[in-house]
């Protein structure tokens, strides 16, 4: 059984596409400008007439860079024209060496704070002081648990629903 590994251009929501299409590129060889016709939302053989494994290998190194692959068994009925069409410019696609350099870290420049006014405590020392705080004032009236089954707050009545269910029968009138 032959698969396809196809590409519609979704990605993974924690990633940009621009780190989606900067990793593809740098995982195909190809430049950003051709990975960004991938997305034109339109299903796109990335691999075509592969073995399950390597289907796996490639859509699991897509995902990994952000991008949603879908694994797909190969019609083997499909004629020349559409196979054309569906292979168009995806064929020459192959994965990058083993061990390559796929997505590189931003260097972000150290943030300018200054911090010349600060000073550094000893260890175990205080840092701040603790504040007085006012003791509470609690009404010492006695507390006390009622008898098991005692009535706590007596219910007040409530008037009686004037519903009228004179209209509602239980016998089956459906003859």
């Amino acid at each position: 059984m032959n698969y396809s590994v196809v590409f519609k251009g979704e990605i993974n929501s924690v990633y940009s596409k621009a780190q989606v299409i900067q990793g593809l590129a740098k995982l195909f060889n190809k430049p950003a400008t051709f990975i960004e016709k991938l997305f034109s939302g339109k299903q796109v053989v990335i691999k075509n007439n592969i073995d399950l494994d390597k289907a796996k290998k490639f859509q699991h190194a897509m995902e990994k860079l952000g991008a949603i692959a879908e694994i797909v068994e190969v019609d083997n009925n499909v004629d020349a024209n559409e196979k054309q069409h569906q292979s168009d410019n995806t064929d020459n696609l192959s994965m990058a060496e083993t061990g390559a350099t796929i997505t590189e870290s931003e260097h972000v420049s150290e943030p300018d704070i200054d911090i010349s006014t600060l000073s550094m405590s000893d260890a175990g020392s205080i840092i701040v002081e603790a504040a007085e705080v006012e003791e509470a004032q609690i009404n010492d009236v006695d507390f006390g648990l009622a008898p098991t089954g005692s009535t706590i707050v007596t219910a007040e009545p409530v008037a009686e629903p004037d519903i009228d269910t004179s209209h509602i029968s239980l016998d089956d009138e459906r003859h």
